[in-house]
C-alpha cells in the first residue's frame, strides 16, 4: 500500500471513529499512524468529519519532535510507543462512553465471555490518572502498553494500538462493545475526581487550555 493510500485510510478511519462516537467530534480525540521514519498525528483541535491530509502533523519518531505548531498534547506517549514497539503502526485515543465510564470505576471490561474480545483485545489494563500532555502520563501509559494492546486511562478515556489503523480501530470498537456489556451486567461504583484533582483542573466549567 502506498503512502497516499495509507493516509486516505487514516482519514477515513478518523471519520468512521467519530461517526461511531469512539472519538469526540468536538475535541477529535487523538489518532496517529506510522509512516516511515515519522508518524502522522491529528492536531489538538479538528473536525473529524472534514479532516484533510494537510491537517495531520508529522512527528519524527527518533526525536519525538515536530516542526509544526498545534501538535496534540498527548503526542508524547505516541512517540514512545513508536520508538519502543516496532509492531505498533497506529494508535487511537478516544473517549467512548462505556469504556470511559469503566475507566472511572474499579472495574475493567470483561473479555472472557465474548470470543472476539478474548482473541482481539486480550488483556485490558488501566493507567492511573495524571494530567494530559505530561511525561508522567506518557511513562504510565507505556508501562501498561508493554503487555497489552488496550489501556484505559483513569477518568479520561481509552487507548488502542494496532499493526494497522484498521486493527486499532477494530479494537476500539470492540472495547466499547464489551465495556457496554460489562456495565450492563455489573454493579459499578463510580470513582470521581478527588478534591485536589478538582482544584488542579479548575473546578470544571472553564475553558479548555
Amino acid at each position: 500500500m502506498s503512502g497516499n493510500e495509507e493516509i486516505k485510510g487514516l482519514l477515513k478511519a478518523i471519520t468512521i471513529l467519530a461517526q461511531k462516537d469512539l472519538i469526540s467530534p468536538l475535541s477529535g480525540g487523538c489518532v496517529s499512524m506510522r509512516l516511515g521514519d515519522h508518524y502522522l498525528i491529528t492536531p489538538e483541535f479538528f473536525n473529524p468529519y472534514e479532516i484533510k491530509e494537510d491537517d495531520l502533523i508529522p512527528v519524527r519518531i527518533a526525536s519525538g519532535k515536530s516542526e509544526r505548531a498545534g501538535v496534540n498534547k498527548d503526542y508524547l506517549f505516541h512517540s514512545l510507543a513508536y520508538q519502543t514497539r516496532e509492531d505498533v503502526n497506529a494508535i487511537i485515543f478516544g473517549t467512548p462512553t462505556y469504556a470511559t465510564l469503566l475507566s472511572s470505576t474499579n472495574s475493567l471490561p470483561r473479555t472472557d465471555f465474548f470470543v472476539d474480545a478474548l482473541t482481539v483485545l486480550g488483556t485490558v489494563r488501566k493507567s492511573t490518572y495524571t494530567h494530559r500532555g505530561t511525561d508522567v502520563l506518557a511513562a504510565r501509559v507505556m508501562e501498561e502498553l508493554h503487555g497489552s494492546s488496550v489501556v484505559l486511562l483513569e477518568n479520561y478515556g481509552a487507548i488502542t494500538i494496532g499493526k494497522s489503523i484498521l486493527e486499532a480501530a477494530y479494537r476500539m470498537e470492540l472495547l466499547e462493545k464489551v465495556s457496554k456489556m460489562t456495565a450492563f451486567t455489573s454493579k459499578l461504583t463510580i470513582r470521581p475526581f478527588n478534591a485536589r484533582q478538582k482544584l488542579e483542573l479548575g473546578g470544571g466549567g472553564g475553558l479548555i487550555d
